[in-house]
């Protein structure tokens, strides 16, 4: 895998509306395999429900040099989970956080796995939605999270 999925065995792509995401990947070894899986999801009123997370959730400025420079990550607890609404309304910086959870009776949807990273250009946004399974009290503890910002 190519930045910014290196490293990651299941890259989740999440794709906001009126945008679009790329999978680089190259292969060093031949003969080799390659298999996907993609799975779609889609949610009616995403944009109303992203001003809802602005507006209810509480902001989490990621920071630039201790300067904020337009990139937060809004966190929004509801009674099946909480929602993630991570935002870059810089002009001229590139966002990306690697995050994982400690998860228990929820999931994140559209993953499989326990953690994320999230790579974002001045104007991009991104959603997470972390759901009950259904089994019982929700937690959704953040367990490491790590971010950069650096100036295009």
């Amino acid at each position: 895998m190519q930045p910014p999925y290196k490293g990651q065995k299941k890259p989740t792509l999440i794709v906001e509306p009126q945008s679009y995401e790329v999978l680089h990947y190259a292969i060093n070894d031949t003969p080799c395999s390659v298999s996907f899986r993609m799975m779609a999801q889609f949610k009616k009123n995403s944009s109303h429900l992203n001003q809802t997370i602005k507006k209810d959730g509480k902001r989490f400025s990621r920071l630039y040099k201790g300067k904020d420079v337009g990139v937060a990550c809004y966190i929004l607890y509801h009674s099946d989970g909480v929602m993630y609404e991570y935002v870059n309304e810089s002009r001229d910086y590139i966002f990306e956080e690697t995050v994982e959870w400690n998860l228990i009776n929820c999931k994140i949807t559209g993953t499989m796995g326990r953690g994320l990273k999230i790579y974002l250009r001045p104007g991009q946004s991104k959603t997470v939605d972390i759901r009950s399974t259904g089994r019982g009290q929700v937690s959704a503890k953040i367990s490491k999270c790590t971010f950069v910002i650096e100036p295009r």
